[in-house]
């Protein structure tokens, strides 16, 4: 007589998925890792009766139906974020591979926190509110963010640009290890929105810029954790050329919590461009050097190494650069020129090789510090005023704008160099939309 095994559901559709030559499976769920094992409990339960009984047979009817350890991944989808999602999520760990998804009733059928995962359901989703700040998305990876919240940004910035009148939107990336499993997922959310993407991999954050105004294209998205440690991750945003930030990434959330129906829409399209080569001309245009300099440069293992290396190779002088390998571990000193610090490593090189200046950037090139040729910090303020300077020869009477923690001796600068001094909020987004608004420097 032939063994019977009472097996769960689950457990027949992975035979049917192994008889097809499948060995690698995507659970989709909405249960947290501890709660899992409930789907397969029935099978637990039977393996110790039988094991007790000494039902051999059984057993081996038992095991042969059962997932193999290392070949299940479980992506947690405590709303509905649809199939892609989950294969994003799922093609990061199982590779090319061919594997089967697995779809819980608890998930088709609306089981869990009454809601179902269907063609017509709204897209929704709720942040953890600590990542919205005032100018850009950003917190620790897998603590407060998570490839979810990712997916989530995609659709619901896709959805604001839609409504802009944009169709396009370009992305990159920075080094950080989080970073590729999270531009996917944002990817991912965009073309289910309906929109284009253009994709322009790894660089630094001002590249992204530079993509924005030179393509064509909408909006921007750069993911970054900027001069946090490495653990952190986040997003920088653009629409039509201007900073996206305060109010609206508070709508961002707003509006996947409330619900976005993305039913009907045709998938947007991808378009993979690398934009380095031109970037980096653009920089190279821009120097009016009258004497051939010896810098020292800090890439610090951020986004910015690829750049300054094909940057440095066409600048006039002799070049050093430290730290050039992009590693989102930072091991050599945490990325934030700001803080002195992080400045020793570049301190020594530019007092060793007696060179003219050095300059560090921070993890997605956005921020710099800059040393002189005797080893000692320029402070952020301190360099606006010397940039000030140079700006106001052929645009006098300008307006300069500095932050709130620029001291009074660089708006003294300021002025006495013929130019109008502003005084304004901290963080980029605030300071970019000022110039836009003035037309000034900063």
């Amino acid at each position: 007589m032939l063994p019977v095994v009472d097996k769960p559901l689950i457990q027949y559709a992975i035979d049917e998925a192994r008889e097809a030559g499948i060995e690698e499976f995507c659970l989709i769920t909405a249960r947290g890792k501890d709660n899992l094992i409930d789907y397969f409990d029935v099978a637990y339960e039977l393996e110790s009766m039988l094991k007790k009984r000494n039902k051999k047979a059984a057993l081996q009817v038992l095991e042969e139906s059962s997932v193999s350890a290392g070949s299940l991944v479980a992506v947690r989808q405590q709303n509905p974020l649809g199939l892609g999602h989950a294969i994003w999520c799922a093609r990061s760990f199982i590779g090319s591979d061919p594997f089967a998804v697995l779809l819980p009733d608890d998930i088709v059928l609306g089981l869990n926190k009454g809601y179902a995962m269907s063609s017509n359901a709204p897209f929704s989703h709720k942040f953890n509110q600590n990542i919205l700040r005032a100018y850009d998305i950003r917190g620790v990876v897998g603590t407060a963010l998570h490839p979810a919240d990712a997916y989530a940004i995609g659709c619901t910035f896709a959805e604001k640009v839609r409504l802009a009148g944009g169709k396009k939107i370009v992305v990159g990336y920075d080094g950080r290890l989080s970073s590729e499993e999270l531009e996917k997922n944002l990817v991912s959310g965009i073309l289910d929105a309906g929109l284009d993407v253009l994709r322009i991999g790894l660089g630094p954050t001002p590249m992204v810029y530079f993509a924005a105004v030179e393509s064509d294209v909408d909006a921007s998205v750069m993911i970054t954790g900027s001069h946090n440690p490495g653990n952190y991750n986040g997003f920088k945003f653009t629409l039509k050329g201007k900073p996206f930030y305060g109010d609206a990434i508070q709508g961002l959330a707003k509006l996947a919590e409330e619900g976005l129906d993305l039913s009907g829409r045709n998938a947007g399209q991808v378009e993979n461009k690398s934009v380095k080569e031109n970037y980096v001309k653009r920089i190279a245009k821009d120097y009016q050097g009258k004497r051939p300099l010896k810098v020292v440069w800090d890439s610090g293992n951020s986004a910015a190494g690829p750049v300054l290396e094909a940057l440095t190779a066409i600048l006039p002088g002799e070049h050093e650069i430290l730290f050039a390998e992009v590693d989102g571990n930072f091991p050599n000193h945490h990325p934030d020129p700001t803080v002195e610090k992080n400045l020793v490593f570049l301190k020594e090189a530019v007092v060793k090789s007696k060179a003219d200046i050095g300059v560090a950037f921070d993890g997605d090139a956005d921020r710099v510090g800059v040393i002189d040729n005797l080893g000692n910090v320029m402070w952020g303020d301190q360099i606006l005023a010397f940039l000030a300077a140079d700006i106001l020869k052929d645009a006098p009477g300008a307006t300069i704008i500095g932050e709130v923690k620029c001291s009074q001796n660089t708006y003294d600068a300021i002025k006495a160099a013929g130019g109008t001094p502003l005084m304004w909020k901290c963080g980029h987004s605030f300071i970019k939309a000022k110039m836009a608004e003035r037309c000034s420097y900063h």
